[in-house]
């Protein structure tokens, strides 16, 4: 007689560690492995939907900073037409002037936006790989990146401390091939530059106006 199976053997005539093992196998099995597949299954399609969310809403802060871009390039045309419209006359030589000042201070800022590009590239380098720490990013992002971009004269003109928190909270690509990783950092590289071009057509037009 299998003693290990059979129900109706008395409580006595079974070994305590096989009932428990018995009643386990039998009864409590059958009910908790479906209800941890469940829950398994839950908390998959969870992350499944944040990850899905967050993708969307990175998808609709480029599409929204490509149209910003597109708007100031075009506003950078019409601001190029307007100072070759005031370039004759007594006004030439104080043109040449604003515009090498204006332009100095325009290759100042390509060169701080470079920097900042080189950072948020080793900062994305470091999301993306497998291998370096949670901390060294976090570091370069408070020493570094946000130091850097908030104490910038020209940071509330360009939008270049809101622009590296965004990146910071929702760039999270990583190219499978590893030759280019992140996506919306590159649309805010496009952004702050045509916002430092529009700055500096800005300046020499009113500069030029006011003299």
């Amino acid at each position: 007689m299998n003693i290990e199976n059979d129900l109706n053997i008395p409580p006595d005539a079974e070994p305590v560690s096989k009932k428990i093992s018995r009643i386990a196998t039998q009864f409590l099995i059958p009910v908790l492995l479906p209800a941890s597949s469940a829950f398994i299954a839950c908390i998959a399609q969870r992350r499944v939907s944040s990850r899905l969310d967050q993708v969307n809403k990175e998808n609709e802060n480029v599409k929204n900073l490509q149209d910003d871009v597109a708007n100031l390039r075009d506003e950078v045309k019409f601001l190029e037409t307007r100072r070759g419209a005031l370039t004759s006359g007594h006004l030439k030589e104080i043109q040449q002037k604003v515009l090498k000042d204006e332009h100095d201070a325009f290759l100042k800022i390509a060169a701080d936006l470079d920097n900042m590009k080189t950072l948020l590239q080793k900062r994305q380098q470091i999301k993306c790989s497998l291998f370096t720490s949670r901390h060294h990013r976090l570091e370069l992002e408070d020493q570094q990146l946000k130091p850097f971009s908030y104490s910038r004269s020209y940071d509330k003109e360009l939008g270049l401390y809101p622009g590296v928190l965004d990146i910071l909270e929702n760039d999270n690509y990583c190219d499978p091939h590893g030759s280019k990783h992140g996506r919306l950092m590159w649309v805010y590289m496009d952004l702050w530059k045509a916002r430092a071009q529009l700055r500096m057509f800005k300046r020499v037009v009113k500069r030029i106006q006011d003299a």
